[in-house]
């Protein structure tokens, strides 16, 4: 499925990587989903070491126009692009 989906079909190879939160063990074989795949250590300051689980919502449509609803979910937050999603919630 990964080498098919190269060069188009990221967003959806993405979405598995989170599904299985990046690093998880293929309960089946007892293996890493993802072999040899490891998160970087120098991640951005503002992930406080947590991997990206979500892409922050665009400026001007919501942190101008929509603030209010934003904060609502939590996405005023400096890590809110890091907050799992509910379809890869354990």
């Amino acid at each position: 499925k990964y080498i098919a989906q190269w060069g188009w079909g990221h967003n959806e190879v993405w979405m598995d990587m989170r599904r299985y939160h990046y690093t998880d063990i293929d309960p089946a074989s007892g293996k890493q989903v993802y072999p040899g795949f490891s998160l970087p250590t120098n991640l951005y300051p503002d992930n406080a070491g947590k991997p990206v689980y979500r892409i922050r919502p665009r400026f001007n449509s919501e942190y101008v126009w929509n603030l209010a609803a934003l904060a609502v979910i939590g996405g005023t937050a400096t890590d809110y692009h890091t907050k799992p999603l509910w379809i890869t919630e354990k």
